[in-house]
């Protein structure tokens, strides 16, 4: 494993910042408000209003778990690749976020913690097929990675 004291340290201080995202107005607001085409929508909504979208979201219900509602759950272990991916999450590990340890120990505690927005999203079941800033994972992880930038700000 590359979870190192170091690198579980980080993980340590980045996972409150996940949560303090996810449970921001400001986050809901995004959501809400966020438009795509002119209308108010994401891309690759899976068919749901943004009300729909942010509801999926609170509700944190993962596609493989059988958790209680209202907890984000997740399972994340780290390896590395020279590869530019981030991270990821597969169908043959359906509950876990993969970092990539290059990235995971340089980048920013608001880029990484973001990071993990965008992948619990793909737990609760969004995905990107297309026009990816527009997408739920992509557009609600810029926008955790701003509230985040701005909270460490203060």
């Amino acid at each position: 494993s590359y979870y190192t004291a170091k690198n579980t340290e980080r993980m340590q201080r980045r996972l409150p910042l996940m949560k303090a995202a996810l449970n921001s107005e400001a986050l809901r607001d995004f959501v809400y408000n966020h438009t795509y085409q002119g209308r108010r929508q994401f891309s690759d909504n899976e068919g749901l209003t943004n009300e729909q979208i942010y509801d999926r979201m609170r509700d944190a219900t993962e596609e493989l778990f059988t958790n209680e509602k209202y907890v984000a759950e997740f399972r994340s272990e780290l390896y590395y690749s020279r590869r530019s991916v981030v991270g990821y999450v597969t169908p043959s590990w359906p509950s876990w976020i993969m970092p990539n340890t290059k990235f995971f120990v340089n980048y920013s505690d608001a880029f990484m913690a973001a990071h993990w927005v965008h992948e619990w999203l793909h737990l609760i079941g969004f995905s990107h097929y297309q026009t990816s800033t527009y997408s739920v994972p992509y557009a609600v992880g810029d926008a955790a990675e701003k509230i985040i930038q701005a909270l460490l700000a203060q």
